[in-house]
């Protein structure tokens, strides 16, 4: 499986996930507006109210306790907006192939302001460089670990990996002598060759209780490494899909089993979407593994026009932070609950916010539904399976698509990502995280097998005297061995155009299968949804909001 995998990978290409600086109706994005009037800006803060964050505050919490890491290009610490908050740079895990020189971590330096507009989802104090209303975070007293890795580069480029905190660079570096990872080192070996997993494996070692980012392109055998990793520590790792326009095979690090998959939404609860006035509209599509949506669509951040000034932006990009950090709340109010705990509430309270008995999937463009934080919160997650929702067990789970029967049928149309059950838990079960076991042997006492002996000669007497002739009874031992999953090939593509046409077929209508036991829960058919229609606008249905509330 991984060497298949691995001949697809072209390259371990790094692009901007998902901040769309403005509407384009071209290939070049656009920025909505300059020197933004406070109108704009308190409608640009629309998902502190979509997500009741005063409510939150008024609850006491702040994500006060609990440690996030960001994974992304740079970061300005002097902007406005991030003031006050608590935010540790832990340093570039790139460097150049050629000089071997790294970027700057913290820089001023506005086409460098990804990952300033990220963490400023989480951890905004609100107030821009001119004193008005400025990017406000969900978590603002969360601790960030920033994890830079430079520029995003073109197609084709990249990087070396380096690690300024460790010096870790190896698979087997990160497992070391632990016998619940022994499996695992056992499996992946050599060199981490992508930056973002070099870094994620890196905030795993530094004790990070959630991972966010906002970035698309990677080496997928890295991440099944780093899931796996995280599997063990459970850490939910949460990251963006696809932006609008942004049709190509590149599907990591939001396509890994069990990562958390994220896609935005805008004020109406509408997928959000790109493309000019009068032109061609496309929608955000989601992932087979989506977990939830969010707001993602003219969000007020930090960087306006390349000045450092309140602008306003959209993308996954900004969704993924205000997921990680509804999971960091979760966290927070209930210290004994683990992030997978977290998990579980949060998808079973999506939409209106009313704890449903078993979560339901909805499609690869709203996933479980629209995150709830103050319904998630409502709900005491220690009472759920310390076991993460989102990863893949069984062929009936709705990433595998309706009708397959098999985890290689699943696997074969590339909807299972890896890591597989197996390549976690050498049982293929999260509940037996040990070495697989052996059958122990009978043993008895010298005079148990001399009565034992006895008797078989007596036995054996009898039956040569009836029969006249000679049995042989085999005994046979047998053992159970679970079949290992395969793993889909996830093939690398290059990014296109933001605002390019890109349509994709009308969703078929999806059965019920059985649900089995671990894995998702039963999936539910998909409403009707309008789909994008090249060459035209985009045809919105009515009652839409009614239907995602």
């Amino acid at each position: 499986m991984r060497s298949r995998r691995t001949a697809r990978l072209i390259g371990a290409t790094l692009v901007t996930l998902c901040v769309l600086p403005g509407i384009a109706s071209s290939a070049a994005a656009q920025p909505l507006k300059t020197e933004l009037p406070a109108a704009d800006r308190e409608a640009a803060l629309w998902h502190t109210q979509d997500l009741k964050f005063d409510e939150i505050r008024a609850m006491g919490l702040t994500g006060k306790g609990v440690t996030i890491a960001v994974i992304d290009d740079a970061i300005n610490l002097d902007a406005a907006e991030l003031q006050g908050a608590d935010i540790e740079v832990k340093g570039q895990f790139c460097k150049d192939k050629t000089t071997g020189d790294t970027e700057p971590a913290v820089t001023s330096d506005p086409a460098l302001s990804h990952g300033t507009d990220v963490v400023s989802m989480l951890v905004g104090n609100g107030v821009a460089s001119d004193g008005g209303l400025g990017a406000r975070g969900i978590v603002p007293d969360a601790k960030v670990l920033f994890y830079s890795i430079g520029k995003i580069r073109e197609a084709g480029d990249g990087c070396d990996t380096a690690n300024p905190v460790s010096g870790k660079l190896q698979y087997k570096e990160f497992v070391g002598d632990d016998p619940e990872l022994a499996h695992i080192g056992g499996q992946f070996k050599g060199f981490l060759g992508s930056a973002v997993a070099l870094a994620a494996a890196q905030a795993l070692e530094d004790g990070a209780d959630i991972i966010s980012i906002s970035l698309l392109g990677d080496d997928p055998t890295d991440w099944d490494f780093v899931q796996s990793l995280a599997m063990h520590a459970g850490v939910p790792v949460v990251a963006g899909a696809h932006n609008p326009g942004m049709s190509f095979a590149i599907d990591i690090p939001f396509g890994v089993n069990g990562v958390v998959a994220v896609s935005g939404i805008d004020q109406n609860h509408e997928v959000i979407t790109s493309g000019g006035e009068g032109g061609i509209k496309s929608e955000a599509e989601g992932a087979s593994n989506l977990a939830v949506v969010g707001p993602g669509m003219n969000l007020l951040v930090p960087v306006n026009d390349g000045k450092w000034e309140a602008g306003i932006s959209q993308g996954t990009s900004l969704t993924t932070p205000l997921v990680a950090g509804t999971v960091a709340l979760g966290m927070e109010k209930y210290p004994k609950a683990s992030g997978f705990q977290v998990l579980q509430a949060m998808i079973r309270t999506t939409g209106t916010g009313e704890q449903k008995p078993d979560p339901e999937w909805t499609d690869e463009q709203y996933g479980y539904g629209v995150v709830n934080p103050v319904g998630m919160l409502a709900v005491d997650p220690t009472q759920f399976p310390d076991v993460n929702p989102l990863f893949i067990m069984t062929a009936s789970d709705p990433p595998c698509g309706p009708g397959v029967k098999t985890m290689d049928a699943c696997a074969a149309d590339r909807k299972v990502p890896s890591p597989s059950a197996e390549e976690v838990w050498p049982n293929g079960d999260p509940n037996q995280k040990g070495e697989a076991t052996e059958p122990k042997p009978v043993v008895t006492t010298a005079a148990e097998g001399v009565g034992q002996a006895l008797v078989w000669v007596v036995v054996g007497v009898l039956v040569l005297g009836v029969l006249a002739t000679a049995i042989t009874i085999p005994i046979v031992v047998s053992r159970s061995r679970k079949k290992k999953l395969a793993a889909g090939a996830m093939q690398q593509g290059w990014p296109v155009q933001q605002g390019s046409p890109e349509g994709y077929p009308p969703l078929a209508p999806q059965p019920v299968p059985e649900h089995p036991q671990g894995g998702y829960p039963q999936y539910q058919a998909p409403p009707d949804h309008p789909q994008y229609v090249p060459q035209q606008p985009r045809i919105l249905k009515e009652n839409t909001n009614e239907q995602r509330e």
